[in-house]
């Protein structure tokens, strides 16, 4: 499985906070090995995973200013790639 455009986000979004695994699993209510398998495109992202790093991505909003800042304009966006990541498989 290739690295989809929702591996790629959460690795760029963990970067931008400087965040761990532990941290940003913590944060969205999963486990280290989910994420770190979700980013490396091992596994295809769950609603789950959708809604608890729409949580963790809105609650800490990064300092770039073309990121989403709601918990809604999140969650579609999340919802987006993850569909699109779904599809490709």
């Amino acid at each position: 499985m290739k690295r989809s455009e929702f591996s790629k986000l959460l690795r760029k979004q963990r970067a931008k906070r400087s965040w761990t695994l532990a941290e940003i699993a913590r944060r969205s209510s999963t486990t280290q090995p989910e994420i770190s398998r979700v980013e490396r495109g091992l596994r295809l992202p769950t609603l789950r995973h959708v809604y608890g790093l729409a949580v963790a991505f809105s609650s800490n909003p990064s300092s770039d200013s073309e990121d989403p800042t709601g918990f809604k304009d999140w969650l579609a966006l999340l919802t987006e790639l993850a569909v699109e990541a779904r599809a490709e498989t």
